[in-house]
C-alpha cells in the first residue's frame, strides 16, 4: 500500500478570507457537503485544502460530496479522497477534475456504498 500525505487543511478564518463569507455562512454549508469540514478534537473546524485548489473554490467537487450517504461526516469522506481505489488508479485526490473523473468518483461511491441501483 502506497504511503499518504497527511490531510492538510485550512482553518476556518483562512476560509473566511479565502471565500469572502461570514463564519456563519461557511457554517450553514458544511451539513449539506457544499464544504468538507472535520471538527477536531478540540471543536475547532479543518477544512481539507484539496477541495480547494489554487486558493480558489470551483466547487467541481459539491456533487461528489453530495454523492456519500448522509451520515457519512467530513473525517469518512476525506479519508476515502486519501484512499486509492483500484478502479481510479490513484488516490481521488491527485486525480485532475475533469468531468470523466469526477463521474468515476460518484459512480464508486455508489458501488462501494450500496447505494447504486441495479438493473
Amino acid at each position: 500500500m502506497r504511503t499518504q500525505d497527511p490531510i492538510l487543511c485550512y482553518t476556518l478564518d483562512d476560509v473566511v478570507a479565502m471565500l469572502q463569507l461570514e463564519k456563519e455562512d461557511i457554517r450553514e454549508l458544511i451539513p449539506s457537503k457544499v464544504i468538507l469540514a472535520m471538527k477536531l478534537a478540540d471543536g475547532e473546524l479543518c477544512f481539507p485544502m484539496f477541495q480547494f485548489p489554487e486558493l480558489d473554490f470551483s466547487g467541481d467537487l459539491i456533487s461528489v460530496f453530495q454523492q456519500f450517504p448522509a451520515h457519512w461526516d467530513g473525517w469518512e469522506v476525506t479519508s476515502w479522497f486519501h484512499r486509492e481505489h483500484e478502479l481510479l488508479g490513484d488516490l481521488p485526490v491527485n486525480l485532475p477534475r475533469t468531468a470523466e473523473n469526477l463521474s468515476r468518483m460518484k459512480l464508486i461511491i455508489d458501488l462501494e456504498t450500496g447505494l447504486a441501483l441495479l438493473p
